[in-house]
């Protein structure tokens, strides 16, 4: 007993060292669930299953759940439980559970001794529980539950039926308080269902003694199991093995389902499976809002009688015996009702392989006509892929040969008659795609899955043909070689489009870049005036200092250093508005997004004063750089925030503020939110704002937005766009980072 106490504390403690480490999001449904038994109880281990299954379903999202194991059917007693609820208080003492479950009497008992203490204060559903058991007890506030009917007289009535002849019954528990308090219900309850049956009752004895009490029991007998989880001296047992050893001396009954498959002949009975169901459903109600205490507790359903097949078998009963809607397990058909189909098929097959053999002994020409006709078909195969411009090839690893259609060769610009090997395939392959074509190919033949790439082919007048080459693995399982089958596809026009629809995008991007800087021109050419004032007021000056005698050489030379300084200045100004407007291709670079929006808001200050619009920014340093273009990503976000300028431009300035931070998502993604306090986006427009042409700006094209979620795609990122709580509207750019 000693050592069973210090295995079961210390399995306690690493369960609660691992849930301590392993705590959830709060933002999951906290579930506790309390069972009675120990965590080897079949029991427990299905009703928790089914739980867990049945509120994931049913929420369609995961949930934090923690299953604790009182023991307290091996070990009743207060000071155990008052230890227990020591242990339980420093494990979960700080959580806040959205629902507990109490899985059997004990558990509900200690729940409602400590309902006060904060983590038991959540709803209660208890599961296991008989109903004059729920009857005996304090009602629980906030509590319901599955009323579990363990039917003994429906039980001794399934005996009945599958021996007419019974006389005699034993029935079988042990010494532990659960199990004497099943002993006390078996004894006011079975007088009932005696009608001429001897009952006897074989209680609290050692395993030994009650097997050797087995074998001397009249033939004909059943037993009537509850439950041993302890002998006399203290002995536990998982109450499942014990049923099945009593199921070798005669037929066990039972109103356990989790006995069945230890070999007792079955009973009357709520299968675990079914009450652990039932125990989600109430808990996704709780969950949803409804009060416990306004649902009562009920049972699972319709009970029916529950039998284990071959324990029918074993002791020769009758199932006929038995009403319509009894329950059958483990029941194995027979070969002939398992495999019938498969029989009739291979006698079907039989008879038509004798056939077939018939035939090919006394038909041999026709077989010559056949090959004739195969070439023919061929043939024809040829001319249809032909016509549809597919080239059909095939390679086998053995020879290292490839066979190919006449218009395959010529696609490739190869000879029609000349032999050809793998080598010779690939060599007419542009060498930039032609490792990449050798990988596929082999890879195919290795692992039997089939490919599909793109290459380019340099015809004898120097041009480029563009090809699909697709293929798949056709080698059998009686050869080792390696053999592939595949077509040839010319998509040259189709390449050639997809070139001209990059270099009008390109040409749009350009445009829509051109069309934003028109609209900071204004700001911009503050800005510029700015400097080249300066520059203008200090050269008079110098100018002036020139015509004295004597000359202030030390004045004159702070004078020049603030031309220099005004001129770097407007040559700043210059440049960001050159590398805006040129136009080129796309050059992926490590950049710092922090520092990329900084430029970017850089390029729209003036703008951001004209406008009266106060910036509030918030750009986390040491982000993960992303991979992108500099150029394009900085279009998107002077789009951004020129059309935030736009949408406050009705808002009183004391409340124009643009907010702009950057900051680490999910999967090291990085996200740039740009928030203004406009009227927000417009419901009519909310579904088509970055379709093209879908603007509010009478001057507007409409084409900003649809352009800049064009770049954030390439760049293998999203844009997407919400209205703020308290108004105004928000638009986040999320780029994956670089590692």
């Amino acid at each position: 007993m000693a050592y069973l106490l210090c295995r079961r504390l210390l399995g306690l403690l690493i369960l609660c060292y691992c849930g301590a480490s392993g705590a959830a999001a709060q933002d999951r449904p906290q579930i506790l669930v309390l069972a009675a038994g120990d965590s080897m109880l079949p029991a427990t281990r299905i009703m928790s299953d089914e739980i867990l299954h049945g509120l994931q379903t049913g929420l369609r999202s995961e949930v934090d759940i923690f299953v604790e194991f009182l023991d307290a059917l091996r070990f009743p007693g207060a000071d155990y439980e008052s230890m227990m609820g020591e242990l339980l208080q420093k494990k979960h003492g700080s959580k806040q559970f959205d629902l507990i479950y109490a899985l059997g009497p004990p558990a509900y008992d200690f729940v409602a001794a400590r309902r006060e203490t904060p983590y038991l204060s959540a709803p209660v559903v208890f599961l296991a529980m008989r109903e004059g058991t729920i009857q005996s007890l304090p009602p629980m506030p906030n509590a319901t539950g599955i009323v579990s009917r363990f039917d003994l007289l429906e039980t001794v009535k399934l005996a009945k039926l599958l021996q007419p002849g019974l006389q005699n019954l034993f029935v079988v528990t042990g010494a532990s308080s659960f199990d004497r308090s099943w002993e006390e219900v078996a004894r006011r309850e079975l007088p009932a269902a005696a009608d001429g049956l001897n009952v006897s009752f074989l209680a609290a004895l050692p395993l030994r003694e009650l097997m050797a009490r087995l074998d001397s029991i009249p033939k004909g007998s059943a037993l009537l199991y509850l439950t041993m989880f302890e002998e006399p001296d203290g002995t536990a047992h998982m109450a499942p093995d014990i049923a099945a050893s009593l199921a070798q001396a005669a037929p066990v009954y039972s109103v356990y389902s989790t006995y069945l498959d230890r070999g007792i002949v079955g009973g009357h009975m709520d299968t675990f499976e079914g009450v652990g169901q039932a125990g989600a459903d109430l808990g996704l109600r709780i969950l949803a809002g409804e009060e416990a205490d306004s649902i009562p507790p009920e049972p699972v359903g319709q009970q029916a009688y529950v039998v284990n097949w071959p324990a029918l078998q074993r002791w020769s009963l009758d199932p006929g015996l038995l009403p319509a809607e009894t329950i059958f397990r483990n029941q194995h058909p027979s070969v002939w009702d398992e495999y019938r189909d498969q029989i009739l098929i291979f006698i079907t097959l039989l008879v038509l392989q004798t056939l077939l053999i018939i035939a090919l002994m006394t038909q041999g020409r026709r077989r010559r006509l056949a090959e004739t006709r195969l070439m023919e078909s061929e043939d024809r195969m040829r001319l249809a892929a032909s016509s549809a411009n597919l080239g059909l090839w095939h390679w086998d690893s053995d020879s290292n040969k490839v066979w190919m259609t006449d218009h395959c060769r010529r696609m490739l610009g190869l000879p029609v008659y000349a032999e050809l090997t793998i080598e010779s395939l690939l060599a007419a392959v542009q060498r930039d795609d032609r490792y990449l074509l050798r990988r596929q190919i082999e890879q195919s033949a290795r692992w039997e899955k089939p490919f599909d790439t793109e290459c380019r082919i340099i015809l004898a007048d120097g041009s480029i043909r563009w090809l699909s080459v697709k293929g798949q693995s056709t080698r059998k399982p009686s050869t080792p070689t390696e053999q592939i089958t595949g077509v040839v596809i010319d998509i040259s026009e189709r390449k050639a489009e997809q070139i001209e629809a990059e270099q009008q995008r390109s040409q749009l991007t350009h445009l829509t870049r051109v069309a934003i800087l028109g609209e900071l021109s204004g700001a911009m050419a503050h800005e510029l005036n700015q400097p080249l004032a300066a520059i203008l007021s200090n050269a008079q000056a110098a100018q002036r200092l020139l015509e004295r005698d004597p000359l202030n050489l030390e004045e004159t030379r702070a004078i020049m250093a603030d031309i220099v300084a005004d001129d770097l200045r407007a040559g700043e100004v210059i440049q960001r508005l050159r590398n805006l407007l040129k136009r080129g291709k796309i050059k992926p670079e490590r950049l710092d997004v922090s520092e990329l929006t900084g430029e970017a808001l850089e390029l729209a200050r003036s703008e951001l004063v004209t406008h009266q619009v106060s910036l509030a920014t918030e750009l986390e340093p040491d982000l993960p750089a992303v991979l992108g273009d500099r150029i394009q990503l900085q279009q998107v976000l002077l789009n951004l925030i020129v059309n935030a300028c736009e949408a406050m431009r009705e808002t009183p300035p004391a409340q124009r503020v643009l907010s702009v931070r950057s900051c680490e998502g999910k999967n090291r993604e990085i996200e740039i939110i740009v928030t203004d306090h406009g009227k927000g986006i417009a419901p009519e427009i909310v579904d088509q704002l970055f379709e093209p042409f879908a603007t509010t700006k009478k001057e507007g094209l409409g084409l900003g937005l649809s352009v800049s979620r064009a770049i954030v795609l390439a760049h293998n990122g999203h844009l997407r766009a919400r209205n703020g709580k308290s108004g105004g509207a928000i638009f986040s750019v999320v780029l994956p980072s670089e590692g």
